[in-house]
């Protein structure tokens, strides 16, 4: 029997699950208090672990965070790829239940004031376009593809496309939780429905029935 290679597995599982307590003491403390007001020793307290524990697995409380955000931005693009599990949608449809499931999730308190509200402040626009675009940007992206190549929406440049539907899904999920918000996500969800309309017009193109691939 190698013990060695049980042990090496229990060490290794022990430390998974002390990221995962460390991350989700995070994410109580970021939504609740933000970020600006939680340090890493209010983490590590919340986790209860040792702050060797918490310097083994991140630098800083920055650090922290981006993975945090990772996650997040993780987490909702698995919620919108849910509907790639219903066949009865064609491209258009899936897309445009997915970035509802989007708004649902992402407007949620916890979600909209880490990922939307300070993330691009903690960790610049840049930094924090670059995770939105490996998750839900990259899900975006390819359902968009898939409804150009099934003739469902104008064929158009992918990415610039692709980057402001994303914005459009930002400015959403912003505006409902804005204090002064009048709408809710059913008026927001019938606006969307009417910019995605607009996709559907078609264009004449040479290059109609060619399939276009994924940038």
């Amino acid at each position: 029997m190698d013990t060695t290679s049980q042990g090496d597995g229990g060490q290794d599982a022990g430390r998974e699950a002390t990221r995962k307590s460390l991350l989700a003491a995070a994410r109580r403390l970021f939504a609740g208090k933000g970020y600006q007001d939680t340090s890493s020793d209010d983490i590590v307290l919340a986790a209860a672990v040792t702050r060797g524990a918490f310097y083994f697995h991140f630098e800083d409380k920055r650090d922290i965070f981006r993975a945090l955000i990772d996650a997040e931005q993780g987490k909702l693009a698995e919620g919108m790829s849910a509907v790639r599990s219903d066949h009865s949608l064609g491209p258009y449809d899936a897309l445009y239940e997915a970035c509802g499931i989007f708004l649902e999730a992402a407007s949620q308190p916890d979600t909209r004031r880490i990922v939307f509200v300070d993330g691009p402040d903690v960790l610049g626009r840049a930094e924090w376009l670059d995770l939105e675009s490996k998750g839900v940007g990259q899900f975006l992206r390819a359902g968009l593809l898939r409804a150009m190549n099934a003739g469902e929406i104008q064929r158009l440049s992918l990415s610039p496309l692709a980057a402001m539907l994303s914005a459009v899904l930002r400015e959403a999920v912003l505006s409902l939780g804005a204090e002064e918000a009048s709408s809710g996500l059913g008026e927001v969800l019938t606006i969307l429905s009417a910019l995605f309309d607009g996709l559907r017009e078609p264009l004449d193109s040479e290059d109609e029935d060619t399939p276009l691939p994924l940038e």
